[in-house]
């Protein structure tokens, strides 16, 4: 805890508080963090599901919103329609899956492993 300047030291702060500070600046283990009561907030993704609206588009949609509840996380999941839109990922072929503004997938309904792969 080096780091901390000294006015800090000083003041009082409680020791969990320093090592909870400690521990989220380094390299310790999420486990370790854990124990301390300390959880990490993952920022909501968003998902963006590239298609006209055909059937694996719609099948697609699904595996998305299964892996979404299976892991139990928030997600935004916009479904984009409009051939220009698309064609700016450079996606030719349709379903496409869009994680936080990068393509995972193409052309194909992907399986809910993927996707929960994808989104940890």
């Amino acid at each position: 805890m080096q780091w901390l300047p000294a006015f800090l030291r000083d003041v009082g702060f409680s020791i969990t508080f320093l090592l909870a500070i400690d521990l989220i600046t380094s390299q310790h283990s999420d486990r370790a963090i854990e124990q301390c009561g300390i959880y990490k907030v993952q920022a909501m993704k968003t998902i963006k599901i590239l298609g006209m609206g055909c059937p694996k588009c719609k099948q697609t949609a699904s595996v998305v919103n299964t892996a979404i509840q299976s892991l139990g996380i928030e997600a935004e999941v916009i479904k984009v329609v409009d051939i220009r839109q698309i064609m700016e990922y450079h996606v030719l072929t349709t379903p496409a899956v869009v994680i936080d503004e990068q393509v995972i997938i193409k052309g194909r309904v992907p399986s809910v492993r993927e996707i929960t792969d994808a989104l940890r």
